[in-house]
C-alpha cells in the first residue's frame, strides 16, 4: 500500500468544509472557482461540502488549506484527508 495516491506526479487529496449558515451560496460559488479545485460536491452530513484537490509538493497543500479556503468568508471548519492508493 502507497502512503498517498500520486497522480501525474501530484498528491490526492479530499477537503470536507463546513460554512456557517448564510453563507452556503457565496462559498459554493468561491471555491468553484479556485483552480486547484478538481471537483466539488454538496454533501448531507457533518460537512456542507466536498472538495478534490492534487497538489505538488505536499506544503502547497498546507498552504491551500490554511490560507485560501479558510480566507474564504463562512469557512469555518476543514478535515483533509490524503487519498492512498491500495
Amino acid at each position: 500500500m502507497e502512503i498517498c495516491t500520486i497522480v501525474n506526479g501530484r498528491v490526492k487529496a479530499f477537503v470536507l468544509i463546513n460554512v456557517r449558515s448564510g453563507f452556503e451560496e457565496s462559498s459554493l460559488e468561491r471555491i468553484k472557482q479556485l483552480e486547484q479545485v478538481a471537483s466539488m460536491d454538496a454533501i448531507f452530513g457533518k460537512y456542507d461540502f466536498h472538495i478534490v484537490v492534487y497538489f505538488e509538493p505536499l506544503k502547497d497543500l498546507d498552504d491551500f488549506v490554511m490560507n485560501t479556503l479558510r480566507g474564504i468568508e463562512g469557512v469555518y471548519q476543514t478535515t483533509t484527508l490524503l487519498s492512498i492508493e491500495m
